[in-house]
């Protein structure tokens, strides 16, 4: 998949950390709630187009790193 969507739901979770290893690259994602927030980092490998939703917020995410507030 070049193309992939992130609707992340971390339920009772306080974090997650998780790598996606993929052809392009690894898809690396470090979130935490913090006071009924998401916030993070998302690692996204070149030549991956990945859209984000959470919130009622979509967003593209650029290649590289992306910080999640």
């Amino acid at each position: 998949h070049r193309a992939v969507r992130l609707s992340p739901n971390l339920g009772h979770l306080k974090r997650l950390r998780a790598t996606y290893p993929h052809p392009l690259g690894n898809l690396s994602l470090d979130l935490e709630q913090r006071s009924g927030r998401l916030i993070g980092r998302v690692t996204v490998p070149p030549g991956m187009a990945v859209t984000w939703q959470h919130g009622g917020v979509t967003r593209r995410l650029k290649t590289g790193e992306n910080v999640i507030l």
